[in-house]
C-alpha cells in the first residue's frame, strides 16, 4: 500500500456518519481495486435494497431504496454462490 492509501485509511477512521463513511470508503476501494463504481446493498428480510452508490452515473441514484428479491441480479448471484462476482456490465445485471 502506498502512503496516500494509508493516509486515506487513517482519515476514514475519523468519519462517524454512516453515509459519508460509505462514500469515502467506496472511493478508496475504487482506487485500490481500479474499479469504476461501488454500491452498498443491504439485506432487508428476504429482499435486498440499494442504499448508496459511488462512482456511478447519476441514473443509479434513482435506484436508491429499490428493493428486489435476494436471489436476483448480480448481488443475488454473489449471495447464492458465496463468491465475489465480477461483471464488465453491471447495468445489464441490475434488477429494475
Amino acid at each position: 500500500m502506498d502512503r496516500d492509501t494509508i493516509a486515506a485509511l487513517r482519515d476514514l477512521m475519523q468519519v462517524y456518519e454512516f453515509q459519508e463513511f460509505f462514500l469515502q470508503g467506496a472511493r478508496l476501494a475504487l482506487h485500490v481495486a481500479g474499479a469504476d463504481g461501488a454500491a452498498l446493498i443491504e439485506q432487508t428480510g428476504m429482499d435486498l435494497e440499494y442504499r448508496f452508490f459511488s462512482g456511478l452515473p447519476q441514473r443509479y441514484q434513482e435506484l436508491t431504496h429499490l428493493r428486489f428479491p435476494r436471489d436476483q441480479g448480480i448481488a443475488g448471484a454473489a449471495l447464492h454462490t458465496e463468491q465475489v462476482v465480477y461483471t464488465p456490465d453491471y447495468a445489464h445485471g441490475l434488477v429494475c
